[in-house]
């Protein structure tokens, strides 16, 4: 069996699993977790991304968390925002009116979530 000396894990998406797959992995990461010896805590670190549901926070209760709600970055899709729009505005020679416009819209309709 290949040894690391470190191993990092991102799963993204928990949320889009059903049910009985969320159970999986939690319990597989669990396991693993449990698996590593408290002599090297810092051998495995592990990033799981999911939007907050019932059974994602039920089957990582005891796991620390960071919740990162739009308030905490809505200023960074605002401003991403603004530079795209400018790029646009170059592009289709818009006026400033019809940018800051554009800019409203999309960072109005992003609800935290931006897609590039």
């Amino acid at each position: 069996m290949k040894t690391f000396d470190k191993l990092y894990l991102i799963i993204d998406g928990l949320d889009e699993c059903k049910k009985d797959e969320k159970k999986l992995i939690s319990t597989w990461f669990k396991s693993t977790i449990n698996a590593i010896s408290v002599d090297d805590p810092e051998c495995l670190r592990c990033l799981f991304i999911s939007q907050d549901d019932n059974d994602t926070c039920k089957f990582f209760r005891d796991i620390p968390t960071l919740h990162i709600t739009n308030a905490n970055h809505r200023e960074d899709i605002m401003q991403f925002c603004v530079v795209s729009a400018r790029k646009v505005q170059e592009k289709f020679d818009l006026s400033p009116g019809e940018t800051d416009s554009l800019v409203k819209t999309v960072s109005s309709g992003a609800d935290g979530e931006l897609s590039l």
